[in-house]
């Protein structure tokens, strides 16, 4: 109870300092219950590259859409979240959910697994909004990686994640969706040559194998 009533005097305070700085000829008022409560809500995510600002939502959507032109959706595949998952995905996490999580602690955690893992890399990162794709050859894990160390044959940009304040503390710019340039996604696999898969909607993305990554698999908190 202690808590909460600290909580609502500080939300107060911080309402009235806020409508002094925004309008100091207007006197201070209240912030409803429901406004309060708005803002203790969890602060949403976006990755900033380079100069681009990426949201999460966002990105997961591109996942989803590259799930559907790798064909995970066929058979028993489904693709949930933007992550490409099944029974066996499932069983690996569940073996190494005790392995520290790589990266940033958010929804989206990458998990070492195996050094046999193939990994789809984002050519274009910029354009992407992420630095990696993880999988395995057969497409079980398609997953975001936000931090990852940087494989022996491949240089990674990485891709900061930071918060996105509420509405009313205009700090950020606004958040631009992502439009990938490229209209295929070409994927190279083992010996099976290079293959180039249309986007169910026009938009794709360029992606290749590194064999020397160490990492694979996927945690959602």
């Amino acid at each position: 109870m202690k808590m909460q009533t600290l909580f609502f005097a500080a939300a107060f305070y911080l309402s009235f300092v806020y409508c002094q700085v925004e309008n100091p000829k207007s006197s201070a008022y209240l912030l409803s219950k429901k406004q309060l409560l708005e803002l203790a809500r969890p602060l949403a995510f976006e990755y900033k590259c380079m100069n681009k600002h990426y949201n999460e939502i966002e990105i997961k959507k591109a996942m989803k859409k590259s799930c559907m032109a790798l064909g995970a959706t066929k058979k028993k595949r489904i693709c949930k979240s933007g992550i490409c998952e099944t029974a066996i995905t499932a069983q690996r996490d569940a073996e190494f959910k005790n392995l520290p999580p790589m990266g940033y602690n958010g929804q989206v955690v990458l998990y070492p697994i195996l050094r046999s893992s193939k990994v789809y890399r984002f050519e274009n990162i910029r354009d992407a909004g992420h630095d990696r794709i993880v999988t395995t050859k057969d497409c079980r894990l398609l997953s975001i990686v936000t931090s990852v160390k940087e494989p022996r044959r491949s240089k990674v940009i990485k891709c900061n994640r930071v918060e996105i304040p509420n509405q009313m503390f205009k700090i950020l710019p606004q958040v631009n969706a992502m439009k990938p340039k490229t209209q295929q996604t070409k994927i190279s696999v083992g010996n099976m040559g290079n293959m180039k898969i249309q986007n169910p909607k026009g938009k794709g993305i360029l992606v290749d194998i590194s064999n020397e990554a160490s990492t694979s698999g996927t945690k959602t908190h």
